[in-house]
């Protein structure tokens, strides 16, 4: 993680306006979104930079999910050993299909119990072979290459790694959105136990979730509360809904709406 202790913000004020300007959806990435939950609390959350060479073999970022959700852009990336187009090999397994993954990786891996969690030891590499097991056993598994200009969103709790496949300079950071909050919560006792078992005594809290919720919840009955509110901006009463069709909706004819 570059800078390591400093804020990215402070450290260098131009490229964060740079990495500020490339962020979509900022209600919810920037810092001071109205929909990120961080945003209540102090400013601990920042950028990081990541910049790592090419990996021979093993992952750069090893198979792992976090507790928080995160944007993840790739602003370089050089040019791959072969001379083609570089960037990052992503694989990524559906929040839902992450209990069973555990439980099949365990097996497959030869996972020493008291290493604690395999996920959340972070030191699973996972192969194209392993890829291919997975979705044999019937699991949601994605991979895909990041290119420079390429942004990643990667939801709370949803297992990831990735392989730079080339020198890679890119830029993340974590935000804590609402609909996710649940899933946080889950991470964050996982990742408890995981401490637990290895004797991890020195790791903070640094997400403190349930004060995030409750300042959050203060302020929407303050700040928040003269947002204006657009009755289009709900999906399961606007004309232009696009709820799909099996979820019962209350969608009111064109033109009848209020």
């Amino acid at each position: 993680d570059w800078p390591p202790t400093d804020h990215f913000a402070t450290t260098f004020p131009d490229m964060f306006k740079v990495f500020q300007d490339c962020l979509v959806a900022p209600w919810l990435t920037y810092r001071d979104g109205i929909l990120n939950l961080e945003s209540s609390m102090p400013k601990h959350s920042c950028p990081k930079g990541y910049l790592a060479q090419g990996a021979a073999d093993n992952a750069t970022t090893f198979f792992h999910c976090d507790i928080a959700d995160a944007v993840n852009i790739m602003f370089n990336a050089g040019r791959a050993a072969d001379g083609s187009e570089g960037g990052a090999l992503w694989t990524m397994v559906a929040r839902d299909d992450m209990a069973r993954a555990e439980e099949l990786l365990r097996e497959r891996k030869s996972w020493d119990d008291n290493d604690g969690h395999p996920v959340h030891a972070q030191r699973l590499d996972i192969t194209g072979d392993d890829v291919a097991f997975l979705r044999e056993q019937g699991l949601h598994v994605w991979t895909f290459v990041q290119r420079a200009g390429e942004a990643v969103f990667i939801p709370a709790g949803v297992g990831h790694q990735v392989k730079n496949l080339s020198s890679c300079i890119k830029v993340a950071v974590d935000f804590v959105a609402p609909c996710n909050v649940l899933h946080s919560q889950k991470i964050g006792r996982q990742l408890r136990e995981h401490r637990l078992a290895v004797k991890e005594r020195s790791s903070d809290d640094v997400l403190q979730l349930e004060m995030m919720c409750w300042w959050y919840y203060r302020r929407s009955q303050s700040d928040l509360r003269d947002v204006r509110r657009d009755p289009a901006s709900n999906p399961w009463t606007c004309e232009f809904s696009a709820a799909p069709r099996y979820l019962s909706t209350s969608v009111p004819p064109s033109g009848a709406r209020k």
